[in-house]
């Protein structure tokens, strides 16, 4: 869309006084080529169409407004295609690199596979320690393991938006996980549906496939956040895997809850099944 702001070449912090005052200035420089003559509105607008729209819209309250929230909403979009193209050269960059290791590491990663096989296959068979994780005084979810803190699934373009937030996640071996986030926008930001259904845990970053035929969409509602709930399988790095993507809103606060298991597996459905119920018991 046309930036107003910058056609007039004033601050999308004027006042309207300012505007009003760029304005008469504006009208002035058009009856200059015609001194004398009491030109009307329409026939000054059609000297300068673009211009003139663009003062009708900022003058007005109300256009204005709705204006700016549009302008926000195409800075927001234009930020997250930036980031998403970032992201995208720097998978293929790390691809090229993957591509060319050489036979030496390929040799190790055997070797330890082998060594741990065992003790790998033998805590699979553990029940994992359930512990209530409380993400809000209203909202809690089990976890099968202890949450690891030191990570952060936030696009950096939301990051300045945002007052406070804190992400974990927890992993069992065997393909396991749930991440979680939530955060809490600043006053005059509001983070739309759409933004908010782009966070994904780390593994399911730009680089997966997700399999469309296969994904469900529905929304639900859980203790009075609006909850957009999207199920389906991915690709990643050639090896099949399932998610459950919980995206809820609720005033200036979200929630992200992001489960990712191995399909087929009924012990991991089970255990999917465990943090679903935990969310929306009461």
């Amino acid at each position: 869309m046309l930036n107003y702001y910058e056609l007039l070449k004033i601050s999308p912090d004027s006042s309207k006084e300012e505007i009003e005052q760029a304005f008469n200035i504006f009208k002035s420089e058009l009856l200059k080529f015609s001194p004398g003559v009491d030109l009307s509105e329409e026939e000054l607008k059609k000297r300068k169409p673009e211009l003139w729209e663009a003062f009708d819209v900022l003058l007005d309250t109300e256009k204005r407004k709705k204006y700016d929230e549009i302008i926000e909403r195409d800075r927001i979009d234009e930020l997250h295609e930036s980031q998403k193209k970032i992201e995208k050269e720097e998978n293929i960059k790390s691809s090229k690199k993957r591509k060319y290791l050489g036979l030496g590491v390929t040799i190790i990663i055997v070797v330890i596979y082998f060594l741990f096989q065992n003790n790998s296959n033998d805590n699979l068979t553990e029940e994992p320690k359930w512990k209530t994780h409380y993400i809000t005084d209203e909202i809690q979810v089990v976890l099968p393991a202890p949450a690891d803190t030191n990570v952060n699934i936030i696009p950096p373009y939301l990051m300045n938006y945002i007052k406070s937030m804190s992400c974990c996640q927890s992993d069992l071996k065997g393909g396991f996980s749930v991440t979680i986030a939530r955060f809490v926008m600043d006053d005059n930001f509001k983070i739309s549906e759409k933004d908010i259904s782009y966070i994904v845990n780390t593994e399911m970053g730009s680089h997966m496939t997700v399999h469309k035929p296969d994904s469900i969409n529905f929304a639900m509602n859980i203790r009075g956040f609006r909850v957009f709930v999207r199920k389906g399988t991915y690709t990643v790095e050639g090896t099949l895997r399932a998610f459950e993507n919980y995206s809820m809103l609720k005033g200036n606060t979200a929630i992200k809850i992001i489960v990712a298991y191995v399909p087929g597996d009924e012990k991991q459905i089970k255990y999917t099944e465990t943090v679903f119920n935990s969310l929306t018991c009461f």
